[in-house]
């Protein structure tokens, strides 16, 4: 069992010297009613969001920001995530 939210601060944490190499900021917006503990494999979901920062960051322009949206079910009581969710860019 782990802290996600304390996860996600690590990873980006150890990646902020690449975003600013770049001029680029990280950063994490938590939309959750509360901290999550989760129950799985650290390392592996440590792996997986390393990987997904990093290539945000290697394939994001220079001056530009990275978000890092955590929702969860509390967000949408109903069960209907909005399809793009809020905050949400994408940009062609």
């Amino acid at each position: 069992q782990f802290n996600l939210i304390e996860l996600l601060k690590d990873v980006m944490t150890a990646l902020q010297p690449l975003a600013t190499e770049k001029h680029q900021a990280i950063n994490l917006q938590n939309h959750c009613s509360a901290e999550k503990e989760v129950i799985g494999d650290r390392e592996a979901v440590c792996r997986v969001v390393h990987n997904l920062l990093s290539n945000a960051i290697a394939n994001t322009p220079h001056y530009a920001s990275i978000n890092c949206h955590l929702w969860d079910k509390s967000c949408w009581p109903d069960g209907n995530v909005p399809n793009p969710l809020p905050g949400y860019q994408h940009s062609s």
